[in-house]
């Protein structure tokens, strides 16, 4: 777990695993983040008038749909955008992907409003994967939306979510970065293909820390996995 005080350190830091990891049938890690434009709508209209940025909401399959212009989203983030955000371009040559992500962290709360994650899976496959959990059913019958894209709901969801809900959200994701007052700490089993994660009690100062946590799943279950969510999202 990587718990530096930088967005950009912790997001170069999941960019610089990608060469290790690839998919059921050799497919690349691909880097990403999930959005959540609910309160910064302008930054959303400004990539929508973007050609080339890969993105789609993670409202696409739910009742939220028709709330298109403040809608989350999963944004694939292209090789100009990585090279922006890791410092290897001049700043003049930012992308608008990359200066939207920096507006963002400057904006109060804005920093809670985007996760980064790694996964071999395609856009749509994603898309198709999260969407499912925005929609929660209590017991008694009872549904909402969990907004899961607020690093603040993610992670008090995986504390209360049991084992098989927090794997299933976690299933296509090799590796996932976010800001939040509650710690992930990753704890590896070594050589033994069982990594897990767990969540700590809420760090002491009221600063927010970055997170970085690496999902439970052995690198031949998480190819089988992924493979087996393309397959559902093809249906």
């Amino acid at each position: 777990m990587s718990t530096s005080g930088s967005w950009q350190a912790t997001l170069a830091e999941l960019i610089d695993e990608l060469p290790r990891h690839d998919g059921p049938h050799g497919e690349p890690a691909r880097a990403y983040v999930a959005v959540d434009f609910r309160g910064h709508p302008d930054l959303l209209e400004q990539l929508l008038r973007v050609d080339g940025v890969m993105l789609g909401s993670v409202w696409a399959r739910t009742g939220l749909d028709v709330y298109a212009d403040v809608a989350p989203m999963i944004i694939e983030l292209d090789r100009a955008s990585q090279e922006a955000l890791r410092g290897e371009r001049a700043s003049e040559s930012h992308t608008v992907l990359s200066l939207v992500l920096h507006t963002l962290h400057q904006r109060d709360g804005g920093r809670y409003a985007m996760l980064a994650f790694a996964s071999t899976a395609p856009l749509d496959v994603l898309i198709a994967h999260f969407g499912h959990f925005c929609d929660y059913a209590l017991p008694d019958g009872r549904e909402f939306f969990v907004h899961w894209y607020d690093s603040r709901i993610l992670v008090r969801a995986l504390q209360v979510w049991n084992d098989d809900q927090r794997a299933g959200f976690l299933a296509p994701i090799i590796a996932l970065s976010c800001a939040a007052r509650w710690q992930l700490r990753a704890h590896t089993g070594r050589g033994k293909g069982n990594d897990h994660a767990s969540l700590d009690h809420p760090a002491t100062d009221a600063r927010p820390a970055s997170a970085f946590l690496r999902p439970g799943l052995s690198r031949q279950a998480r190819r089988a996995t992924t493979a087996s969510i393309c397959r559902a999202a093809a249906r």
